[in-house]
């Protein structure tokens, strides 16, 4: 039986469900609809630091993030060996 099927989850006795079998995610918007159905959507949480980034900055690890390939690494400046 497949997932597209359907997969039977239980409450355990803390009233938890393990979605483990299920999902990839570890972060959900959980959302009731009428009739009592349970949908879940994977979320990303982003830290409120994040937030308050300089606008270039923020543009940069976008771009990043929608093509990795384009990145620069930097190097760590060299010490004086005395």
């Amino acid at each position: 039986m497949s997932s597209e099927d359907g997969v039977l989850v239980a409450r355990d006795a803390r009233g938890r469900v393990n979605l483990m079998r299920l999902a990839g995610s570890h972060y959900y918007l959980a959302k009731v609809e009428p009739g009592g159905v349970i949908v879940l959507t994977p979320a990303v949480v982003v830290p409120a630091k994040v937030l308050e980034m300089p606008e270039g900055l923020s543009k940069r690890i976008d771009e990043f993030l929608d093509d990795p390939s384009k990145g620069v690494r930097m190097q760590r400046p060299q010490r004086n060996k005395e």
